[in-house]
């Protein structure tokens, strides 16, 4: 399935002359505030680190990519709670 999708994407990049700058791959990872004591990383040949079940002393990172090779900032989001952390409720409507 991902080769497939791949496939799709290389196709239409060419097929509409898309420049490798303007084609961006992201993706998110979590990052603890803290390593708690006794706690691993990685604690067998599993595929996902772990640090301790219920642990949730972390933020997320999402970091972006083009086809260029050119790394873009990378993006912190944290838990909000205050009113400008949304979720908004009156978004104006699409003009397009």
């Amino acid at each position: 399935m991902v080769d497939n999708y791949l496939l799709r994407v290389a196709y239409f990049v060419n097929t509409h002359d898309i420049p490798p700058d303007l084609v961006y791959n992201s993706d998110h990872t979590p990052v603890h505030f803290i390593q708690l004591k006794g706690k691993a990383w990685q604690v067998d040949d599993s595929k996902q680190g772990t640090m301790g079940k219920g642990d949730k002393r972390q933020f997320t990172c999402v970091l972006t990519v083009t086809a260029a090779g050119r790394m873009v900032g990378a993006q912190i989001v944290m838990e909000g709670k205050t009113s400008d952390a949304g979720p908004y409720t009156a978004i104006p409507p699409f003009i397009g």
